[in-house]
Formats: structure tokens, sequence, C-alpha cells
């Protein structure tokens, strides 16, 4: 593959390596105060008869907080034991607990559900919990009271494609298919940016006239990457359409590097685009809550058209791109609120 395009891809890698850390600093887990071991140390001091410890042994506790966009935590939920006198102490030691530090997203806190798991140690009347509580469970929308959602979501699509060129590279490329893969932010305005690549495959009719004996390709590559920006034209939890605007590297493989490097021949240039995408949801909304973080996945189907003029620095081979293809969708939308309901 040509040295530009192993860069431009290494930039995408380098970027993607890079999120997590700037990430660090915008989003946090639920945190009780003073860390795990100050909250459990409220339930370790928990005497029991031992006609209890006997019935609690081995069992699993699972205490479920909610826990408010200010770290006011609220017992919820008590699952493993249904014994009163066990259930009143439990509920006893979780009253006046501190603020917890609240969950954060894109630096901006949030309500959350932290959950913890205790276990009773079978050689003493005390409680005991594993180094990290179990943050991740899932949910259905029977579990909530209510939900309300914050409106922005983080989008991926991946998918097939089909293509036809007009102008000078309709003299030497006939249609062809390829695939997206896009990546995206959008904010709860509708407005949103991300990442876009396009890869073609389309048949070599009538070689260029670019002076070299090497063979061309059959079927020369075509990569398109670049940014793009959208705008949600009509959004709804069920289907949407998009509006979308790329600007992209271009780059088309006409003779593959050989022995050396010099062997090769590529054209590069630049190419925007006007993409426009319908989407309708496949399957049920998934609510999981990882790390003390709601937030809502759903799968789409996606159809989407593009035209996208390509100039490369070889003029026989730009021209006009009609583009047709059929991809899936993934989002995850953040919860701005939420109540789980009490069993």
């Amino acid at each position: 593959m040509p040295k530009r395009i192993l860069t431009s891809i290494w930039l995408l890698v380098a970027s993607l390596a890079a999120r997590p850390q700037v990430a660090d600093t915008l989003n946090r887990s639920t945190t009780p105060t003073g860390g795990f071991e100050a909250l459990t140390s409220r339930y370790i001091n928990i005497r029991f008869t031992p006609a209890q410890r006997e019935h609690l042994t081995g069992r699993e506790i699972t205490l479920d907080f909610s826990v408010s966009e200010t770290g006011v935590p609220t017992l919820k939920k008590i699952s493993g034991i249904t014994d009163s006198v066990v259930l009143d102490s439990l509920v006893a030691a979780s009253q006046g607990l501190p603020p917890f530090l609240p969950h954060l997203q894109d630096g901006k806190p949030i309500p959350s559900i932290y959950r913890l798991n205790l276990w009773l140690q079978p050689s003493g009347p005390q409680l005991y919990s594993p180094p990290a509580p179990n943050q991740y469970k899932s949910f259905t929308a029977d579990d909530f009271e209510y939900i309300r959602e914050g409106g922005s979501h983080i989008d991926i699509w991946a998918g097939i494609l089909a293509n036809g060129l007009t102008g000078n590279a309709a003299q030497h490329l006939g249609p062809g298919g390829g695939m997206r893969i896009d990546m995206s932010m959008t904010g709860q305005r509708g407005w949103g940016a991300g990442l876009v690549m396009r890869l073609y495959g389309n048949p070599l009719t009538d070689p260029y006239q670019i002076g070299s004996p090497a063979l061309q390709n059959t079927g020369p590559p075509t990569l398109l990457f670049g940014i793009g920006g959208l705008k949600n034209i009509l959004n709804h939890p069920r289907g949407g359409l998009d509006l979308q605007l790329d600007l992209c590297y271009a780059a088309q493989n006409i003779i593959t590097s050989t022995s050396q490097p010099r062997d090769g021949v590529q054209f590069s240039g630049f190419s925007p685009g006007l993409v426009t995408s319908y989407y309708f949801q496949a399957g049920k909304d998934q609510y999981n809550n990882t790390y003390g973080g709601l937030f809502i996945t759903r799968y789409y189907i996606g159809m989407h058209a593009a035209v996208r003029p390509v100039w490369y620095d070889y003029t026989p081979a730009s021209g006009l791109m009609l583009e047709a293809g059929l991809s899936v969708k993934i989002s995850a939308f953040d919860v701005q609120d939420f109540r789980e309901k009490v069993r």
C-alpha cells in the first residue's frame, strides 16, 4: 500500500489511541467517598446471630444504590436475602451515607447506579466484598419508572455500497462496489462530526496513458479518508434522516509497487461529498449500566446515497462519483435522568 495511505491510516489509529487519554479527565465512574473500603466498613461491622450467619454463609447479597448528579446515594434494592431482620440491618447501615463522587460523562455529572456485592465469611460473623464491585448490569424498559435521554449519541456505520463514475473517469473505470465505515458524535441539537472512510474497487475498462510499461491493476482500489459534518434532519428513536458533508483525501492505486517502491503509480487528490442517510431501528433498545453510567444502545438498518466529485492530480482519472449503499448503524445514547423501579 502506498506510503501516503499508510500515513493516513496511522493518523486515524493515533487519534483513536489518544482519545481515551483525553476522556480520562472528563469521564469518571461513580465512586464512594473515601473509597470502596470506606463504604464496605459500614457493613463489616454488622453482627449477626449464629442462626443468621449459618443461613447467610455462601450467599451473595447485592445492594443497588441510585446516585444523583449531586452524588446523593439512595438504597433502592437489596437482592439475595429475604430475612426481614437481616434486611433491616442492611437498610440501617445504609442510612446517612456521605455523598458519592458522581458519575461524570463528558465533564457533566449525571445520575447513575452503583452496585455493591457482599458475602458472609464462613469463618466469622462479618461481611466482606471483592476487591472491586461489579458495576455492570443490563436492564429492560420495565425496570424503570421513567428514563430521559440526554440527546447526544455516538454512531458507527459499517456496510457495503455500489458506485459508478461519470466524466473522464468513466472512460477508464466501470461500475463497482466497496465498503463504508463512519464514526461520529452528535450533540443534543442534532449537529455532529466524525471520521469517514470509503474503499472502492472498480474494473479497469481502458488503461490510463501514463507512459509506464508495467501492468495496471485490473480493479484499481480507491480510498477516500477524511472528516465529515452532519445534521439530523429527522430524528426519532425508531429512525431518522441525516444530511452529511464529507471532505476527503482521495487516492487511487494504478500500479502496485513490486520490488522497487518507484514502480508503483498512485493518483492522489481531493473529494468533497454530499451524503443522505436514512435508517430505521432493528430490534429493541438495550439498556446497560457500565461502570456507573447508564446508556442506551440501538441498532439500525441504514441506506444512503452520495454524490462525490473526485479531483486527482491526473485529470483523466477525475470525475463525478455516484454512490448508494446498505449499512448497519450502531448508536449509543446518553441518559440524562432515570429512576429504577423498586421491586
